[in-house]
């Protein structure tokens, strides 16, 4: 067996405490990275949230209440994930037509609809004149995307943290030891 010197082996040790410095240093970047890709999405999404809830508020004026007809209709099993059974629902292309002009919207729905049914349909005017179905149909549709908007800044947020508290622990107590 050969020995080492002492310097030989306070070089090692500090070869090795680098090593895990940059270990660390590296982890650290990885989940900044991370936190902010989460950030970005939640802000994202709760601006594209906004300019949808912007476009979709109309004067209560230009709402208009039309009856319209389903003229196809196609059965959709979705599986969600966390549910045991798939989920049926019916999409179906419903015309309708509002001062003259013939107007055709795909909406889903969770109970079972015939072709030839009719249906009460909200629409209102866009800018450009034309009569639309809102996207956002419902209001726990838009509650449901800003809980989960709120939810990915909140991870991308305490990813940050705990890194930033890690990452700096772990400096201190090198330093310490120093």
């Amino acid at each position: 067996m050969e020995m080492r010197s002492p310097d030989e082996i306070r070089r090692s040790r500090a070869a090795e405490k680098q090593r895990k410095q940059r270990q660390a240093v590296r982890i650290a970047i990885v989940a900044y990275v991370v936190s902010a890709v989460f950030i970005a999405v939640g802000v994202w999404g709760m601006a594209r949230n906004r300019a949808l809830e912007a476009s979709n508020a109309v004067e209560a004026a230009s709402l208009r209440t039309v009856v319209a007809d389903v003229t196809r209709v196609e059965q959709k099993t979705e599986r969600q994930q966390g549910l045991e059974a798939p989920r049926t629902v019916w999409e179906a292309d419903l015309a309708y037509a509002v001062d003259g002009n013939s107007y055709v919207a795909t909406i889903t729905y969770d109970t079972e609809v015939k072709v030839g049914a009719r249906d009460a349909l909200v629409v209102y005017r866009d800018a450009d004149g034309e009569y639309r179905v809102p996207t956002i149909t419902s209001e726990s549709e838009s509650r449901f995307s800003n809980l989960f908007m709120v939810l990915s800044l909140i991870l991308g947020a305490a990813i940050a943290l705990g890194t930033t508290f890690a990452f700096f622990g772990e400096l201190r107590s090198a330093l310490q030891k120093k």
